[in-house]
């Protein structure tokens, strides 16, 4: 018998077998019965053999779809309709994880993890509960649902970066590839600034602009000057302006690993074009927290200073005033527009009513997506507006957010929840930065370059948060994960060091 005999005897599994056969016959009754929404199980389940075999690309490709994935849509034509829309992108996720979770079953592996991710899962169950107690529950368990697909996603990335011998590989792809899909999206953002057929305008458009995509004309301008704002594949201005706030950062890491001349351009390009799509957000918070970004990152001396720099900076900066957009300058850096903004008072107004919510509620809340049940019933202009929204355009009331991380969590899960989350972010930021200083002690530059940035980009998003109710951006759980991966990375080094010492001595 030849070689490759004797091995596929060896691999040979009646169990096995039978398992496939079963599979098949239940997908032909599957397709049968239910036409064109069995082909998404079929991929689903071709997506799940293959992660089941290489668990890490089910990693990669979940990151990438979901940064990419634009708009949630059903699939299928024909009038199939699921409860929640089904996207590649969540087909994907669910292979992946259930082919790692199968694999740590079966194999009995390791499982890798830290006290941050026992906080997420502690979290998660109190969020359940503070849903389930709600008073409209069957309407709020879908946030949550949503919640725990993240938190999945955490726990699973967590464990693929941070074990074996191969982990600070599968990190820095991991890192790279979260990079270059944010490039993509900064990239078709700034083109939507240029494709009038992209604006969205009028009180309809902006009310459905979730369906959509595209770039959203807001007439709030003393001048008269509509401001074009740009979304990108995040779906919104906010968020696309999140997003590369809490990216950015992490682009001194991707330009350290990137060792051709030719790939260190392409990153400073790449950079400069997703600052020109945060300034096409005219969000003031892509403003004012990319100003503390770029402080922290000097402080952490990732960006380096010489006089020709300087000079440089400073000749980029009279250029970009010259071609900065009016609306930019009236909406942005006119500072009185911050106290006077419309959109300013209205966000006053919501997180006043969720300050009033935490306080009456301050141990379960009012359940995890309640606060626009509550809202849209408020007697003043911000709860008229989301009633409009919600009755005329149908608009999720599970969307309507408090502008504010903390008092979304605090009126939501209480202040119990509000404790264990901002325990979680302590305790993630803490670890990076002792993996920053064991990494800065052995030499490392190029794992202490990363642990630095994820730092900058960890409290991007805490002060992105006092601006905007972040808790379900998928990009801030990606994050996360690999920061979590790079201190279990870190504490394995020391501990295999402590074991070699003894042995040596």
């Amino acid at each position: 018998m030849s070689a490759l005999g004797v091995a596929l005897k060896d691999r040979w599994n009646p169990l096995g077998a039978v398992f496939v056969l079963i599979l098949a016959v239940a997908l032909g009754i599957s397709i049968v019965a239910f036409d064109k929404l069995a082909v998404a199980g079929l991929f689903g389940l071709i997506g799940f053999c293959f992660f089941l075999r290489f668990p890490v690309l089910g990693l990669y490709a979940t990151v990438i779809l979901l940064l990419l994935s634009g708009t949630g849509g059903v699939i299928g034509a024909g009038g199939i309709h699921v409860a929640v829309p089904l996207t590649l992108a969540k087909l994907c996720g669910a292979a992946a994880l259930a082919a790692w979770a199968l694999n740590l079953l079966s194999r009995r592996q390791s499982w890798h993890f830290g006290w941050e991710v026992i906080l997420a899962i502690i979290f998660l169950i109190w969020s359940l509960a503070s849903a389930v107690f709600s008073d409209n529950r069957a309407e709020q368990l879908p946030e949550w649902i949503r919640l725990g697909t993240l938190v999945g996603f955490f726990v699973m990335g967590v464990d693929l970066l941070s074990g074996g011998e191969t982990a600070k590989k599968r990190l820095r792809a991991y890192i790279v590839i979260i990079c270059l899909c944010v490039f993509l999206s900064a990239a078709s953002a700034v083109a939507q600034y240029f494709m009038p057929s992209t604006y969205i305008e009028g009180l309809d458009g902006r009310a459905t602009f979730q369906e959509t995509g595209g770039a959203i004309v807001d007439p709030e301008s003393l001048a008269g000057e509509a401001a074009i704002r740009v979304s990108g594949r995040a779906q919104h201005s906010n968020w696309l302006a999140f997003t590369l706030l809490c990216v950015l950062p992490l682009n001194a890491f991707w330009f350290t690993v990137s060792k051709r001349k030719i790939f260190k351009t392409f990153v400073v390009a790449a950079t400069l074009i997703e600052l020109a799509a945060l300034i096409l957000t005219f969000t003031r918070t892509g403003f004012l927290v990319g100003v503390i970004v770029v402080v922290l990152l000097a402080l952490k001396q990732q960006i380096k200073s010489s006089p020709y720099r300087f000079v440089g900076l400073a000749l980029a900066a009279v250029l970009g005033w010259m071609i900065l957009p009016g609306p930019y300058k009236e909406r942005v850096l006119t500072f009185r527009q911050y106290t006077g903004s419309k959109s300013v008072q209205t966000r006053a107004q919501l997180q006043a009513a969720a300050w009033e919510y935490m306080t009456e509620h301050p141990i379960k809340g009012i359940g995890l997506g309640g606060f626009g049940f509550r809202m849209m019933e408020e007697p003043n202009e911000a709860g008229r507006i989301m009633k409009i929204v919600v009755d005329h355009y149908a608009w999720n009331p599970l969307f309507i957010g408090v502008h504010n991380l903390y008092l979304q969590i605090g009126c939501e899960t209480g202040l119990i929840g509000l404790a264990i989350f901002l325990a979680f972010i302590v305790l993630l930021m803490r670890h990076v930065h002792l993996a920053e200083q064991r990494f800065k002690a052995d030499g490392d530059d190029e794992w202490r370059t990363l642990a630095a940035t994820l730092q900058v980009s960890l409290v991007a998003f805490l002060i992105s948060g006092i601006f905007l109710h972040a808790l379900q951006q998928k990009v801030w759980w990606l994050i996360a994960a690999g920061a979590m991966g790079l201190c279990l990375i870190a504490a394995d080094a020391e501990h295999r060091e402590k074991d070699v010492k003894p042995a040596q001595a």
